[in-house]
């Protein structure tokens, strides 16, 4: 049983590993550079594997190998990860700079995938009368992995989820540890235990560079399945940017005043709604109600559709709902 727990255990971490990043990827890089994770993780598992194949050093003693393996693929993960928030890449400009640093973001990203590769690989060579029921094992560890990393970035963070799934890869190492030599895995699995506590407590996982350059002082920030929102001060206002790119504003309360009403019914997005006067406006992604109030000072009603909860529920219902003048509860 336990060697079935183990192979669940590795594929949850790998599953959650390949689902976080891919947020933060989106957050550091661009949105369209989260697919390169799964390039990523298939290069580092066949890569693993080919290592494997090719050489029989580790089939000479795969029971004693597999814990350590498990244990490498555990400790290279939060450190390559710090190493990769370290780098500033940026999207937008194409120099032999950036495009090194790019590809050193891809190259350390590759070896926790290594070392997952080399373990599945060597684990289903050496115990090949269960490969059907590890598969199957295989297969329900990956879904659990799926499902849950979209809940423990909402409730944790896509960064800290990092130091969970190296918890699950250092359970695997124990997992699958020999008889024989097993006190010194385990004091390397609880030695390893104490630094992921204080990484934990700690900043060594935490975004240093978003697009390329230094994240500003931030009011807020929260993850949740499919973005991070942040709120950065802008005095009159507050500017509300999703994965570091996108922006919307929520206005001050006080600032809603007949001279800032003009100033936004005169910007291009007050155009539509000059065309007509007592209209109904139904407004697609209201962000932080900016295009709410617009309409509303030109003498429409409004109505916005927001999917992303965390700009309604923690920001306009509860951090700002003051701050905006109520704006949320105002009716239409």
């Amino acid at each position: 049983m336990r060697i079935y727990l183990a192979v669940a255990s590795f594929s949850c971490a790998l599953l959650i590993t390949e689902v976080t990043l891919t947020r933060i990827f989106s957050v550091t890089l661009m949105y369209h550079f989260a697919f390169l994770v799964l390039s990523i993780a298939l290069f580092g598992l066949g890569s693993g594997a080919i290592v494997h194949f090719v050489t029989d050093f580790f089939r000479r003693r795969a029971e004693s190998y597999l814990g350590w393996i498990a244990f490498l693929a555990a400790a290279s993960l939060p450190l390559c990860l710090g190493v990769v928030l370290r780098l500033p890449v940026s999207p937008y400009l194409w120099t032999w700079t950036n495009v090194g640093r790019l590809i050193g973001t891809v190259c350390v990203c590759i070896i926790p995938f290594f070392f997952c590769g080399l373990f599945l690989s060597l684990l289903y060579t050496h115990r090949q009368e269960l490969v059907s029921r590890l598969y199957s094992w295989d297969v329900l560890g990956a879904a659990l992995g799926a499902s849950c990393s979209l809940f423990l970035i909402q409730w944790i963070d896509a960064i800290r989820v990092t130091w969970i799934a190296g918890c699950f890869l250092l359970s695997t190492a124990l997992l699958v540890a020999p008889r024989r030599g097993r006190a010194s895995l385990f004091a390397a699995v609880g030695g390893l235990l104490l630094v992921f506590a204080l990484g934990w407590a700690g900043d060594w996982l935490r975004l240093h560079y978003v697009k390329g350059r230094v994240e500003p002082v931030l009011e807020f920030s929260k993850w949740n399945a499919f973005s991070r929102v942040t709120v950065l001060d802008a005095g009159d206002r507050k500017i509300v940017q999703i994965d570091a790119d996108a922006s919307t504003e929520i206005l001050s309360g006080e600032g809603q005043t007949a001279e800032a009403g003009e100033k936004l019914l005169s910007a291009i997005t007050g155009l539509v709604y000059r065309l007509r006067s007592n209209g109904r406006a139904l407004i697609m992604g209201s962000g932080g109600g900016r295009d709410i109030l617009t309409a509303r000072l030109a003498g429409h009603s409004a109505v916005g559709v927001e999917i992303n909860p965390i700009i309604v529920r923690d920001l306009l219902r509860d951090r700002y709902y003051d701050y905006s003048g109520k704006l949320i509860s105002r009716p239409g």
